[in-house]
């Protein structure tokens, strides 16, 4: 195992360490790829190539594989839910099972098998997250996600002052083409001529919930949101769609989600834009301001400058008031990405048309 070797990550260093090394003898740095094994009384040196124990069989947290995406030559972890260089879901990623992770680190996913002990008293079982009661002492279990909804504060009271009108879609604009066609190009972050639902969900689940701070209960909402949203355009993880496949599955999204609106129906976008507000909204007082704005927007990549930032708000802010809240924010997105209305120009910056 000792003859696994990796370059070493300092910065200027063109050394290489081996499994064994802790620290790289030329520069000091230390070896991300070195780890002892997690078993109980095991203290076996295992290298990233080694995905379980030799000595006692425990699964190596920090093995690495090969990314499977196409064209693509980097390692990701059993840890990491997506490649970091090309998005691609990985396949042998286990993170969301770790009994001592409560949440998915890479994704936010709540983990239906993290286990605490049970508060029966003199009970010494552990319960998961999923187990309303201790299936031991059948004492209730305080984390039971259920139960926990009630002591939750009541949800903010939504006017929804836009839905019950018709609207209708020009699939032939082609502004509404233009500003679909920039998008595919910026999220196929391979440049391969192809996107995937799994792009999708590390763009707006991992670098933007993470740049912006989200929480992993925030994290969870949005990641299911924009997955819902995207799968309603016939989108599905590790499946590669072409240009034509991709704006053709648009069609029967937002006609389904405008039959929504019309009815006052709760839609895909509404679902997505609730959970982007709630992290957008940091003081949590129902609206979001300049400021709240720009940190959004940087965090997104649609806007650099000051100035870019605040006419993105104020084609938002459909009122005028000087805040964002979440019916003129849903309105507008309805009018940018569904039926291409003049209203809602400008809504992703000067680089989108």
């Amino acid at each position: 195992m000792d003859t696994f070797r990796q370059a070493c990550t300092g910065a200027g260093c063109d050394k290489w360490v081996t499994a064994k090394e802790k620290f790289c003898s030329e520069c000091g740095q230390k070896n991300p790829y070195w780890s002892t094994c997690i078993g109980r009384d095991c203290n076996n040196t295992l290298s990233g190539k080694d995905k379980f124990c030799s000595v006692c069989g425990i699964k190596n947290p920090n093995w690495r594989t090969q990314c499977s995406g196409r064209g693509c030559d980097k390692l990701v972890a059993i840890r990491d839910q997506f490649c970091s260089y090309c998005g691609t879901k990985n396949p042998n990623a286990d993170s969301c099972l770790q009994n001592n992770e409560k949440y998915c680190p890479a994704t936010g996913v709540k983990n239906l098998n993290y286990s605490v002990a049970c508060t029966g008293s003199g009970c010494f079982k552990r319960v998961t997250i999923s187990q309303r009661f201790c299936l031991y002492c059948g004492t209730k279990n305080p984390d039971f996600p259920h139960e926990k909804k009630v002591a939750e504060a009541p949800e903010k009271k939504k006017q929804h002052l836009y839905e019950g009108t018709k609207l209708t879609a020009d699939y032939t604009d082609e502004k509404w083409i233009a500003r679909h066609r920039c998008m595919y190009d910026k999220l196929d972050r391979d440049g391969n001529g192809f996107v995937t639902l799994d792009e999708f969900v590390y763009k707006a689940s991992v670098e933007i919930c993470g740049e912006i701070g989200a929480t992993p209960e925030q994290t969870e909402r949005h990641t299911q949101a924009v997955t819902n949203f995207f799968t309603g355009a016939g989108m599905k993880f590790g499946v590669e769609q072409l240009w034509p496949e991709y704006i053709k599955g648009w069609e029967p999204l937002i006609e389904s989600e405008l039959a929504k609106w019309e009815r006052k129906e709760m839609t895909l976008i509404r679902e997505w834009g609730e959970a982007i507000f709630d992290i957008i909204d940091k003081n949590g007082n129902g609206s979001i301001s300049l400021e709240e704005w720009e940190n959004y927007q940087r965090a997104a990549k649609v806007c650099d400058t000051v100035e870019d930032c605040a006419h993105t708000f104020s084609v938002c802010d459909r009122n005028g008031d000087g805040k964002i809240e979440i019916d003129e924010m849903t309105r507008q997105h309805v009018g940018f990405w569904y039926i291409a209305d003049p209203s809602s120009d400008g809504l992703y910056g000067p680089g989108v048309p």
